[in-house]
Parts: structure tokens; C-alpha cells; sequence
């Protein structure tokens, strides 16, 4: 596995900035079970729909901007591992436009920055162009202290059936994508927010203490769904 270097800690700081705030991790509502009830997809149902899926790191945001919110325009992201991808693809460009429900955007990253990971479910479209998936089409994917690839949990977006609520694990993250800005929270509702992650309220942020490592994902795909289309 292809492992990011660790970043400073006292970087986590960063998630309290605006952009950060837009794309970064949010607070789930309630348990797994509860989100499989909602209609949430789970990994593999995401899998099997999705003509890519991959750990990707951005590299370049280039985005159209209004009222502090992108609404057209493209990032560049850098596939750190495949799991369904087309041969000779190591690279690609997730084009979006508009606001809707199941949009795709990634949080602004500049040229030379050490951008965000996301497990990325993607739909290849028939003019060519890489679109999110309708269902979701990211999950964020954070570094953890002993320098390992690890999905902040609990989340809003996706479910888990019980082996891989199973695979949860206490752990402790040394990244921005598993700290939820604060900033503009008063402090009941930060510790309401913190309970609802069982997370630690510290100067920077609301810091996840659990996550389900990408060791093993493959099972929780589904090793059918990761043929390509």
C-alpha cells in the first residue's frame, strides 16, 4: 500500500478555514444501522455501480466560485490505489457543474499542495468525462499517526453491514480530513456534534476517534463489483 507522509499535526489547524469547513468531513447522524435504514448506500452497492473506484489524492482544484461555494469546473486527482480501474489510467480529471444533491466537488487545493485523499466512486460518461457517482461519489480518507489509510467513522454518506462494523477501530488521525471545524459552533452545539462522532474537542477542531482501515476494503466492495464494466 502506498502510504502519504505523515503531515505536522499542529497542521490539523488548517481544517478551520472556510474551504476546509466546505468539503471536509461532517458530523454523522446516528449509527450504521440507522444509515442503512435511511437508504444510505453501502460500499459495495456504490462498487458495483461505479465504472472507477480508487483511493485518490487531489492535486489541483480549478473551480468557478459564487457566494464561496463552486458551481463549475474541474479537479485533478492522482490514483494512489486502483481497485476497479481502466488499464494505463493513473490519472484523471472529475468535471462538475451546477449545485445539486449528488454533486461532485473537492475542497480547493492549489498547485503543489498536499492535497486530500477520497475513496472516489466515478461514472465515465459517453463524451469521455469522469462525473461522481449519483449515489456518492467520495468518502474521505485520512493518515493516521502510525502512517496508515483510514476512513474517519462514523459517516453520513455511506452504511456498513455488520463485518465491516466489525473492522472499526479506536484510533488516532494526523490529518485534516478527520477534523470538523468549529469555528463558528457554539460550544453546546460542539459538544452535541463531538457526541454524535464520539470525538475530542480540541483548539482546532472536533478530531474523530474511530475509523475503518482501507486494509481489507476489497471484502467490503466487493470483490465481484471491482470487475470492470
Amino acid at each position: 500500500m502506498l502510504i502519504a507522509p505523515l503531515i505536522p499535526f499542529a497542521l490539523l489547524a488548517a481544517a478551520a478555514t472556510p474551504d476546509a469547513g466546505r468539503a471536509g468531513v461532517e458530523p454523522a447522524a446516528g449509527s450504521a444501522s440507522e444509515s442503512a435504514a435511511a437508504g444510505r448506500p453501502t460500499l459495495a452497492e456504490l462498487a458495483a455501480g461505479a465504472d472507477l473506484v480508487a483511493l485518490a489524492q487531489v492535486y489541483y482544484t480549478d473551480y468557478d466560485y459564487k457566494r464561496g461555494f463552486p458551481i463549475r469546473g474541474s479537479a485533478y486527482l492522482k490514483i494512489l490505489i486502483g481497485y476497479k480501474v481502466p488499464v494505463g489510467i493513473d490519472s484523471l480529471v472529475v468535471y462538475e457543474q451546477g449545485l445539486r444533491r449528488d454533486e461532485c466537488y473537492f475542497p480547493l487545493t492549489r498547485y503543489g499542495e498536499d492535497g486530500p485523499r477520497y475513496l472516489v466512486f466515478l461514472a465515465r460518461h459517453p463524451d469521455g468525462a469522469w462525473r461522481g457517482h449519483p449515489g456518492t461519489c467520495k468518502v474521505p480518507v485520512a493518515v493516521t499517526r502510525d502512517n496508515k489509510y483510514a476512513i474517519p467513522w462514523p459517516r453520513r454518506e455511506i452504511a456498513l453491514p455488520p463485518e465491516g462494523e466489525e473492522r472499526i477501530r479506536e484510533m488516532e488521525f494526523s490529518d485534516r480530513l478527520a477534523v470538523i471545524d468549529h469555528s463558528d459552533m457554539t460550544r453546546s452545539l460542539a459538544e452535541r456534534r463531538a457526541g454524535e462522532i464520539d470525538g475530542e474537542i480540541r483548539q482546532y477542531g472536533i478530531v474523530y476517534r474511530h475509523g475503518l482501515p482501507l486494509v481489507g476494503i476489497r471484502d467490503l466492495l466487493g470483490r465481484d463489483n471491482l470487475k470492470p464494466l
